[in-house]
């Protein structure tokens, strides 16, 4: 009887199927978290920047840069 944790097994699939699938529902995760994240920096900024660092297609930086406008003019 084989065991229904090996590579191929009727039960589980094909282990390479498996990771597969597993690093999909990640990747997809990682992604999600990332919108989230831009989102959360969208939302509280009302002037400024923000910028987004990619290593080999994947987001791995946010930066935020927050500009404060005043509403009184300087006079000069």
């Amino acid at each position: 009887m084989s065991n229904p944790t090996d590579s191929g097994s009727p039960l589980f699939g094909n282990q390479d199927e498996v990771t597969s699938e597993h690093n999909q529902v990640a990747q997809q995760s990682g992604h999600q978290n990332v919108l989230l994240e831009i989102a959360k920096a969208l939302k509280s900024l009302r002037y400024g920047t923000i910028v987004l660092t990619v290593h080999e297609g994947e987001v791995v930086e946010l930066s935020k840069t927050v500009r404060l406008r005043t509403r009184a003019k300087f006079k000069s």
